[in-house]
């Protein structure tokens, strides 16, 4: 899910002083499973009952997203014996002794979960639909993939476009998503500054950023706002 908050930059004599504003909105109603595809003669329900047991933890709007569908689908997950998040990639969970990993390619690729060309033809099938795709493996085989999409809230166009009026002269979307994912969603809201595949940390550079370069230009009041995604 996004989550949209905008900074002024006010001049104060010869620099800018960063203030954040009171305006604050979630992008996203909601994200919704919308495929489940099993490799290595999984069922679909066993992929959703082990991402459910790596994500029953976790407080990403993603991780909700496969509980419902879940519970949906009558699945109890129990609880995993450990839990972990490893930024902007994914959770890594243990249960009954084995490991389990709910992420991306890159979470996999760290830990030697091999991925055939078959299988990234479809990720990249559905990524180019506009879904955020989570790898799914246990006991070092990859079992499946879900896919999620998020539906972006009805009004917020409405609130962005209420932003410029008030004289936000730049909107970026700042995005951990891959970039036809973020650039969906960013078009969506009309939306043309996008960073996407951010990790936390680099979304708070590209912030820092900004900021170094509206204080190089003082001859005139700069303001943005950014979305977190």
């Amino acid at each position: 899910c996004c989550f949209l908050f905008c900074f002024f930059f006010f001049k104060q004599k010869t620099a800018y002083e960063i203030k954040e504003c009171d305006w604050s909105s979630d992008v996203c109603s909601s994200d919704l499973v919308t495929d489940i595809i099993p490799f290595n003669n999984s069922k679909p329900e066993n992929v959703l009952e082990t991402a459910a047991i790596a994500e029953i933890f976790s407080e990403h709007s993603i991780a909700k997203a496969i509980l419902d569908r879940a519970d949906e689908a009558g699945i109890k997950p129990p609880e995993p014996e450990s839990f972990e998040i490893t930024m902007g990639r994914g959770v890594v969970a243990r249960h009954r002794g084995q490991t389990i990993l709910v992420g991306t390619t890159k979470l996999m690729e760290g830990k030697k979960i091999a991925i055939a060309g078959k299988h990234l033809e479809i990720l990249n099938d559905l990524e180019n639909k506009g879904a955020t795709v989570l790898m799914v493996a246990r006991d070092n085989k990859l079992t499946g993939m879900i896919a999620v999409r998020d539906v972006v809230k009805k009004d917020l166009s409405e609130e962005i476009a209420t932003l410029t009026s008030q004289g936000i002269k730049r909107i970026a979307m700042l995005s951990g998503d891959n970039r036809v994912v973020s650039e969906a969603v960013a078009g969506s809201l009309g939306i043309k500054e996008v960073a996407s595949g951010l990790l936390p940390e680099e979304k708070v550079s590209y912030i820092k950023q900004m900021k170094k370069r509206s204080e190089e230009h003082t001859s005139e009041l700069q303001s943005h706002s950014f979305i977190s995604y």
